[in-house]
């Protein structure tokens, strides 16, 4: 069964946040539309492996989407972890076009379209990583050595992949991935743990699981807080900012009304300044004058509160930030 479904990466709003608000001659604007157009070509092949893997026996499995896990002072993150009672299969997902030759002498991967060739880091290093990064992380929490295997898939359906007989073992193109899961359930028949074991590491790996920051993306791509437009954005003509009156935001512009237009622009001040949010910060993002309407609004929001009366804070529940 899948105990942690594939969700939209925090990176991906938080990039998206930036663009909203950002001046359309910000010289930053081409550099972050590029880096959100490969995380998304990444996340939709990641979307991708779902329907294949709804064919398999969900009794027999428990499947975890991108996990963030911390071992010592460094994370390292999972794209898709498949866990049985005999075996551990790490999943690295790609979804890139083109003919991709796997290079063994240089361990790089090579890409060739429209005869132009390109280079990336080979995929089976990231994900031989991740391997042994898991492992340490099982022997940290003291549970008993399983088999992990790896797997590295393409999504891409007109993608053409080269590489030799051991290449071919660990990386495959998305439509064999049931056939590589299972020739591994033939591989390990011996239960090395049981359900109640697998369901106890399931239950850690959630409880251990850590979203990344996004916070300091602005300062990543060296922009200022104050280029970013405050308020709240109007969802039909995209004008900033709209108007709060009478419970209720217009557009000064196109005169279209909402009722919940604030949500968007709280979830834009959560991904890219604080965790937390006062009152007065709320009232000067989103352009609201009253305190009784802004403690209205975020009271009737599902936010962990902390605090009381002028000291209050609110932080999003994760629910929130999707």
């Amino acid at each position: 069964m899948i105990v942690k479904k594939r969700e939209i990466s925090r990176k991906i709003l938080a990039l998206e946040a930036i663009l909203r608000r950002l001046p359309e001659s910000h010289h930053k604007r081409q550099i972050i539309e590029r880096d959100l157009s490969k995380y998304n070509s990444g996340y939709q092949g990641e979307k991708a492996l779902n329907y294949y893997l709804s064919f398999i026996d969900e009794n027999k499995y428990q499947i975890f989407h991108n996990l963030r896990l911390r071992n010592g002072e460094y994370f390292f993150q999972i794209d898709t972890l498949i866990l049985t009672t005999s075996f551990a299969l790490l999943i690295e997902v790609k979804n890139m076009s083109g003919k991709l030759v796997f290079e063994p002498e240089f361990n790089q991967l090579i890409r060739s379209i429209d005869e132009k060739e390109e280079g990336f880091p080979n995929p089976l290093l990231q994900i031989k990583r991740q391997q042994i990064q898991f492992e340490k992380w099982l022997d940290r929490h003291r549970y008993i050595p399983m088999p992990i295997e790896i797997l590295v898939i393409n999504s891409h359906s007109g993608s053409i992949l080269k590489g030799n007989k051991f290449i071919s073992k660990y990386v495959c193109k998305i439509d064999r991935v049931l056939e590589k899961i299972q020739e591994l359930e033939k591989r390990y028949t011996t239960d090395i743990l049981n359900v109640k074991e697998i369901r106890k590491i399931g239950n850690l790996l959630l409880k251990k699981d850590t979203p990344p920051n996004t916070l300091s993306l602005l300062k990543k791509y060296s922009i200022s807080p104050s280029n970013i437009i405050t308020g709240v954005q109007c969802p039909q003509c995209n004008e900033f900012p709209m108007v709060y009156n009478r419970r209720k935001w217009q557009c000064s512009k196109c005169r279209t009304i909402s009722k919940d237009a604030h949500i968007k622009a709280l979830q834009d001040y959560f991904n890219l300044f604080k965790n937390t949010i006062s009152n007065t910060e709320f009232r000067q993002f989103l352009h609201i004058d009253s305190i009784f309407s802004a403690s209205k609004l975020l009271n009737s929001l599902k936010l962990e509160k902390h605090g009381e009366r002028k000291g209050r804070i609110y932080s999003p529940t994760k629910d929130f930030l999707q």
